[in-house]
């Protein structure tokens, strides 16, 4: 009986029961990729690197991907937006990382190790 009510069990709720390798396998050689607007416009967010391996992917996949026209409306409205905002961001990065360097720099020439009989070069710290 006990069987029987798995058996039952799993075909009225599939979803909660993961797939055999076979069906696996399966879905991934012939389902359609269907991505929505957030993965695309990720795609500004990736370093150089994964972007580039992440669109070899799709050019791999490309009979199988499909964009639903929603999707599509909303990459085309917020791309510009991502785009701005990542180079803000990048920006903001290497605002900070330079401030932080100045001010490394300031408490190093501050310390004034050369006066001080203290066995440390720190000619190399800040040579580009």
């Amino acid at each position: 009986m006990h069987s029987n009510i798995s058996k039952i069990m799993k075909s009225k709720f599939t979803h909660f029961y993961g797939l055999s390798d076979d069906e696996f396998a399966e879905v991934w050689r012939d389902a359609f990729i269907i991505f929505d607007t957030n993965v695309l416009l990720n795609v500004y967010r990736l370093p150089d690197d994964v972007r580039d391996e992440f669109l070899n992917l799709l050019e791999n996949l490309k009979d199988r991907l499909w964009i639903p026209y929603q999707v599509a409306m909303e990459y085309q409205r917020r791309r510009l937006n991502v785009i701005s905002q990542r180079k803000k961001h990048l920006t903001d990065k290497r605002l900070a990382i330079s401030e932080s360097l100045a001010t490394l720099r300031r408490e190093v020439e501050s310390v004034e190790i050369q006066k001080h009989d203290i066995d440390a070069d720190v000619s190399g710290i800040f040579a580009k």
